[in-house]
């Protein structure tokens, strides 16, 4: 997955890949492996290349802020600029219900699905959700692909 936040003047893109029990996390030009374990809803243990540190997370909308050592650390998360995609009247639409990726898309459009026929799979905070029909329909569109990085209320699919 990819992020991109501003930290005071500086922008900052940052790339998360799965990689065994841990991560691969790069942000600019340098790369960490990191493993994370949830400690409390806001607490986690983290080893970065082998180091321990216990870090405290808060956010509010696109406003983060992490507490690591000594150090609080306040960060702004950027929204992805994407092409705006109209949906017509008539048309129902599903959107992410937090940010994730997508790990598949399983149909296509113009597609006819039934109620709770799955139509994709994201993946966020390592849980595999999937996306099914809200009733009986025909697929008008579809905005994601698979690895497409979504955030919290993107839309994935237009039914009719």
């Amino acid at each position: 997955m990819e992020y991109r936040y501003r930290v005071g003047e500086e922008s900052y893109v940052v790339r998360v890949v799965e990689r065994g029990e841990g991560f691969e996390v790069r942000i600019g030009e340098r790369c960490y492996q990191v493993q994370a374990r949830e400690l409390e809803p806001t607490t986690l243990a983290l080893w970065v290349d082998g180091n321990y540190h216990a870090a405290r997370h808060a956010a509010e909308g696109t406003e983060e802020w992490v507490a690591l050592g000594n150090g609080v650390h306040h960060a702004t998360r950027l929204r992805h600029r994407r092409k705006r995609h109209a949906v017509g009247a008539g048309k129902d639409t599903l959107t992410a219900t937090m940010p994730g990726q997508i790990v598949a898309v399983l149909v296509a459009a113009g597609d006819e699905v039934t109620r709770g026929q799955p139509l994709v799979i994201m993946e966020a905070m390592k849980m595999e959700l999937r996306v099914a029909a809200p009733h009986d329909g025909i697929i008008a569109s579809l905005f994601v692909a698979e690895g497409d990085a979504v955030e919290r209320g993107q839309t994935l699919v237009a039914m009719r």
